[in-house]
């Protein structure tokens, strides 16, 4: 996912789960939160925090780091449509 698609299934899920939410309940800043989904720094707890608050498997949120090179990843998954209901429980 894009970092702008992250922000808005944040948005979707719960109006109140902001990045800033995130970080407060993880302990760290807003900024580190942002600079994680921005692709920016890596951090493997932030990204699960964040994969969790949209409901969707964190190789489906941050696949660059967690599907190894060998295995075939597609991005034809719309942020607003998932095909695979394996990885995000919300399905429309």
């Amino acid at each position: 996912m894009t970092p702008e698609e992250i922000r808005i299934e944040l948005f979707k899920r719960r109006r109140t789960i902001t990045m800033k939410a995130i970080a407060d309940e993880l302990g760290c800043t807003g900024t580190a939160v942002g600079r994680v989904v921005k692709g920016e720094i890596v951090s493997r707890r932030i990204m699960e925090a964040v994969a969790r608050a949209i409901d969707c498997e964190k190789e489906l949120v941050f696949p660059e780091h967690f599907i190894k090179q060998s295995q075939p990843y597609t991005k034809d998954v719309h942020s607003s449509t998932y095909k695979d209901k394996r990885l995000c429980s919300r399905s429309k």
